[in-house]
């Protein structure tokens, strides 16, 4: 009977263990609509669209001059990823919520 007690004291233990690393865990990164510096505003690295479907979705990278390196106008499409580095501008309209990709 002692074993079961302990047993469930220790699953108890872990269960509230697990809890407290979840709560630990930081937010992921999101973006929405608006402008960025990367490495400022928001980290490198590659993010994805959360939605499935995009409707004119526009999105533009740009170098620290302002001079557009890469754009696109999305008439219609299912989500898009996108890799943004360290240094550069980041517009986004219309494109939903963009995440950081672990």
């Amino acid at each position: 009977m002692a074993e079961t007690i302990q047993a469930k004291i220790n699953a108890a233990e872990l269960t509230a263990e697990l809890a407290r690393v979840e709560a630990a865990k930081p937010e992921p990164v999101r973006l929405e609509g608006g402008r960025y510096l990367v490495g400022i505003d928001t980290p490198a690295g590659n993010y994805a669209t959360d939605s499935d479907r995009l409707v004119d979705c526009y999105w533009e990278i740009s170098d620290q001059s302002g001079n557009i390196i890469d754009n696109n106008f999305i008439s219609i499409s299912r989500g898009i990823s996108l890799t943004l580095s360290e240094g550069t501008g980041f517009t986004t309209r219309n494109c939903g919520t963009w995440t950081l990709q672990k």
